[in-house]
């Protein structure tokens, strides 16, 4: 998370994102469901994208194919457990948000709001 560099009011999810040799930032919305980003890199629409951790430096490309365009999709893991899974493709607004265990949603301070 990158509190300097907020989307849609929140901190933003930070990545490294790779396209046609060259490598720069990527900030996603950290809400679900958002598809805000910023990024100072060029990404012609339906290009597929290379996603790594900023921190590591490990690939974040899952083994789980976009159920809309089947590009690989992108996984990061959630410190509540579960991941969020978004298309590798530009434009494609593919996603999904995986629990470990569902009904911690229901247990979250959050679940009423």
């Amino acid at each position: 998370m990158d509190p300097s560099h907020p989307l849609d009011g929140q901190p933003s999810v930070r990545v490294l994102l790779g396209t046609r040799g060259v490598e720069d930032e990527l900030f996603l919305s950290c809400i679900y469901g958002s598809f805000r980003f910023e990024t100072g890199a060029a990404v012609p629409r339906d290009e597929i994208t290379r996603f790594r951790c900023p921190h590591c430096g490990e690939s974040l490309v899952s083994t789980r194919e976009c159920d809309i365009c089947g590009a690989s999709m992108a996984i990061l893991g959630l410190a509540e457990g579960g991941s969020v899974q978004f298309c590798s493709r530009r434009g494609c607004n593919g996603h999904r948000l995986v629990m470990d265990d569902p009904t911690q949603l229901l247990d979250s301070p959050d679940a009423d709001r």
